[in-house]
C-alpha cells in the first residue's frame, strides 16, 4: 500500500506540472499562483502522508480512489471560473478530507483506549494533520464559491485554505515522522511537535480574532518547527546519510526561513507597520513552505520510511 500511495504522489505531481503548462498559456486570473501552491497539497502531499497512515486493506484502496478522484477535482475546480459548478467539483475534496479525518479520530480514539495517547506523540502528530486537513478544504471551496467565509476577503480565505493544508496538515506530519525516526524522543522534539499540533489552529483563531493572539501563535509554531528543523538536519538526516540527509537537511533550513518571515509579517500586523507585503509573503514563505519543507521532508520519509510507533 505504501508504494501505490508514493506511486500516486509521482502521478500526482505529474498532473501538477500538466496544469502549470496549461495554466501558462490561460488568462490570468485572481490569485492563480496561490491556487497553484495550494494543488500541490491534494496531489504530492496528501498521497506521500498516507503512506505512513493506510494499511493495506480493502477499505484501504478505497481511499486511495477517493483521493486520486478528489485531487483531480480540486486541480480542475481552481482552473474553472469561480461560482456554484467549482464549488460543487471542490466538494469533492471536502468527502475525501472528511474521510481522512475520520481515520485520524479512529486512531486517536484507539489509543486513547489503551491509555497510550501522549506516550505515542508521533502517532498523534500524524493524527492532528489529518483532521486539520478538512478546514482547509472548506475554506477551498468558499474560495470557489466567491464567498467571503466568516466576512474575509476572497485573498484570505485562499490563504487560509493554503494554511491548512501546509502548515496545518503537512507540518504535524512532519513532526510526527521525524518523532517516529527518534528513538527516544526528547523535549526538544516534544516542544517541536506540541507546537505542531497547537500552532495551525491558534494562528488561524488569531487571525480572525486578534492580532495577539496572531503573534503568540506564531512565534509559538515558529520556536517548534526552528527546534524540528534542527532535529532534522543534525540528528535524523545525520543518522540516515546520503540524499535522505540532504532532503531533511534543506527542508530543514526551508522552515527556519518561512517561519522568521512569519513572525516578521504577523510582528508587522500587530504593530501596524507592514514590514513584508503578502505577495511577497506568497513568493517566499508559500513556496519554500511548499515545496522546501512539505515536499522535499516528506520525499526523504518516502525513501527512508519510520516505523510506526511502538
Amino acid at each position: 500500500m505504501e508504494r501505490l500511495w508514493n506511486l500516486g504522489a509521482l502521478a500526482g505531481a505529474v498532473v501538477w506540472f500538466a496544469f502549470m503548462l496549461a495554466w501558462s498559456g490561460a488568462a490570468v486570473q485572481p490569485f492563480v499562483f496561490v491556487h497553484q501552491l495550494v494543488t500541490v497539497g491534494p496531489l504530492v502531499i496528501v498521497p506521500l502522508t498516507l503512506a505512513h497512515v493506510i494499511p493495506d486493506k480493502a477499505w484501504g484502496r478505497a481511499l486511495f480512489g477517493a483521493w486520486a478522484l478528489g485531487a483531480v477535482c480540486t486541480a480542475v475546480a481552481v482552473r474553472m471560473p469561480p461560482g456554484v459548478a467549482a464549488a460543487l467539483v471542490a466538494g469533492v475534496w471536502v468527502i475525501v478530507t472528511g474521510l481522512m479525518a475520520a481515520v485520524g479520530v479512529a486512531r486517536a480514539s484507539a489509543r486513547a483506549r489503551a491509555g497510550v495517547l501522549m506516550k505515542q506523540l508521533p502517532e498523534l502528530c500524524l493524527d492532528a494533520g489529518l483532521i486539520y486537513i478538512p478546514v482547509g478544504a472548506i475554506w477551498l471551496v468558499a474560495d470557489r464559491a466567491a464567498y467571503g467565509l466568516m466576512g474575509f476577503p476572497a485573498l484570505i480565505v485562499v490563504l487560509t485554505a493554503a494554511h491548512f493544508h501546509f502548515a496545518g496538515f503537512a507540518a504535524p506530519v512532519i513532526a510526527g515522522l521525524t518523532g517516529r525516526w527518534l528513538d527516544t524522543p526528547g523535549r526538544v522534539w516534544k516542544l517541536s511537535a506540541l507546537a505542531a499540533i497547537a500552532g495551525p489552529p491558534v494562528v488561524a483563531i488569531g487571525i480572525t480574532t486578534s492580532p495577539w493572539m496572531e503573534v503568540a501563535g506564531s512565534t509559538a509554531l515558529a520556536i517548534g518547527m526552528g527546534l524540528l528543523a534542527l532535529l532534522m538536519i543534525f540528528v535524523v538526516g545525520k543518522r540516515r546519510g546520503g540524499i535522505v540527509r540532504v532532503l531533511l537537511s534543506v527542508a530543514g533550513l526551508a522552515i527556519l526561513a518561512t517561519m522568521l518571515l512569519a513572525c516578521l509579517f504577523a510582528v508587522g500586523e500587530y504593530i501596524g507597520f507592514q514590514a513584508i507585503s503578502i505577495p511577497v509573503m506568497i513568493a517566499t514563505h508559500g513556496v519554500a513552505n511548499v515545496f522546501g519543507f512539505s515536499v522535499l521532508g516528506l520525499v526523504a520519509y518516502a525513501l527512508d520510511p519510520p516505523a510506526p510507533s511502538p
